[in-house]
């Protein structure tokens, strides 16, 4: 057995084309995570004047553009946006963190399956959503989203002053509630027929609103539809890449979401099992009386 592993021998091309699926095979495949396999840094509007620990930051950030989740927290007064997909997704949050999530689906008649084994985070129909109160309906509301991945071009300072450049620096729009709506009705529903959502760059600005003393900013959006950008080899492998990190999220829910069905299956099975002793117990009793 000394001489099975040659640490000397390289794979050839036909045997690193099985490689993984040889790995898999004998349960040695690459690790997974359990975290969100597809996400970009969200493209964000600032809300606060304070940073995380409570500190104020000047200039007043409120209103600016800034990546959440990157090295460096920049905050920009404009910024331009190419976008180049867009999915829907099913996302329960609570004060602990992540609850469930669904696929990542491009239209809403897909069948989200999620992680705990229903559809949707198990969102009732939108007539019964209809019935309910305001804080019901908004607890269904706020695990809907409109997921926009792209690429971000803006300068921002951060509350050092130093200036950090974004140049097509991937990145997510994840849009619910007040913002769902607006990139569809700006963006989506104006790309000229024949045209792709990626042919065309998008300025991006921000809105204050104001509901007596909630005051929040959503998005505003304007396309520069009169100047179409050329398809290139780099879009392709950008395009590419984002399927596949959407293709990954995808296969992980799915594994969870039928072991969760297998589980639930198997549940049942017990139960039924246990009903089925206690009829014939039942029986047996009936029999001696």
């Amino acid at each position: 057995m000394t001489d099975l592993i040659n640490a000397e021998a390289a794979l050839t091309p036909e045997m690193e084309a099985s490689y993984a699926a040889l790995a898999a095979s004998l349960g040695a495949g690459p690790n997974k995570s359990t975290s969100t396999l597809a996400r970009f840094p969200v493209l964000s509007i600032m809300s606060n004047e304070d940073d995380m620990q409570g500190n104020a930051i000047k200039p007043d950030p409120r209103g600016k553009f800034y990546l959440k989740g990157s090295e460096k927290l920049a905050f920009a007064v404009k910024a331009t946006f190419r976008p180049l997909s867009h999915h829907y997704q099913f996302i329960h949050f609570d004060d602990s963190g992540l609850v469930n999530k669904s696929r990542a689906v491009i239209e809403l008649k897909e069948e989200a399956r999620d992680m705990l084994g229903t559809i949707k985070c198990g969102r009732p129909a939108w007539t019964a959503i209809l019935e309910m109160d305001r804080e019901e309906k908004k607890r269904w509301r706020d695990m809907q989203f409109r997921q926009v991945r792209g690429l971000v071009t803006m300068s921002g300072k951060t509350a050092d002053g130093e200036e950090v450049v974004y140049q097509n620096t991937p990145c997510m729009l994840q849009l619910r509630n007040s913002n769902y709506g607006g990139f569809k009705n700006s963006v989506q529903d104006r790309v000229p027929v024949g045209r792709n959502l990626f042919d065309f760059n998008v300025e991006l600005s921000s809105e204050r609103n104001v509901n007596g003393s909630v005051k929040w900013y959503t998005f505003n959006y304007k396309p520069d539809l009169a100047n179409p950008i050329p398809p290139t080899m780099e879009l392709f492998e950008t395009l590419q890449m984002i399927k596949d990190m959407i293709d990954k999220e995808n296969e992980y829910v799915d594994e969870a979401y039928y072991k969760a069905i297998s589980a639930g299956s198997i549940d049942a099975q017990a139960i039924a099992a246990i009903a089925q002793v206690e009829d014939s117990l039942d029986d047996d009793l009936t029999d001696a009386a």
